[in-house]
C-alpha cells in the first residue's frame, strides 16, 4: 500500500523511484481531482481530504506508471532527452512540450534488447486516470 498510495513525498522517495510534479488542482467531480500540470495538460487523480480548486499541489507519478506512444496519439507530447538502459526496460526522461515538465518513464525493450524510443525523439506521454497520487504535503 505504501508504495501505490503514498500519502507524502517522505514516503514516495524512500520506496521506489517517483516523479513529482508540481500541479493546480483544478476540481473534484465524479470521484477524481483534476489536477493541471501544464497549459492544457489534464491529470486525474483520487481526490485528498483538505485539497480544494486552485491549492497548490505536489503529484507523485511512478515511471512504470507512465505510457509512452508514438506522435500522433492520445496524450501529452514530448521530446526524449535521456535514455537508460536497465536491462529488460528503459528508462526515458521525456520534456513536456508546452510546460515545465520532465518525467521519467520506464518501458519494456523489445525482443531483441532496443529501446523503443531513442534521444531527440518525440513521444506521447499517456497517464492513465489514477495513475498520478496527490501528496498531502
Amino acid at each position: 500500500q505504501i508504495y501505490e498510495q503514498p500519502v507524502n513525498r517522505f514516503v514516495a522517495d524512500f520506496i521506489g523511484e517517483t516523479n513529482f510534479v508540481a500541479a493546480e488542482l483544478a476540481r473534484v467531480e465524479g470521484g477524481r481531482a483534476s489536477c493541471l500540470i501544464g497549459p492544457g495538460m489534464e491529470v486525474r487523480a483520487d481526490p485528498v481530504e483538505g485539497k480544494r480548486s486552485g491549492d497548490k499541489i505536489s503529484l507523485a507519478l511512478r515511471p512504470e506508471k507512465i505510457e509512452m506512444l508514438e506522435p500522433g496519439g492520445d496524450g501529452f507530447p514530448g521530446l526524449v532527452r535521456e535514455c537508460i538502459y536497465i536491462g529488460t526496460d528503459t528508462n526515458y526522461l521525456v520534456t513536456l512540450e508546452g510546460a515545465r515538465v520532465e518525467l521519467m518513464a520506464r518501458g519494456q525493450n523489445s525482443i531483441g534488447g532496443e529501446p523503443r524510443f531513442k534521444v531527440g525523439e518525440r513521444a506521447v506521454i499517456k497517464i492513465a486516470d489514477g495513475a498520478a497520487k496527490i501528496l498531502a504535503d
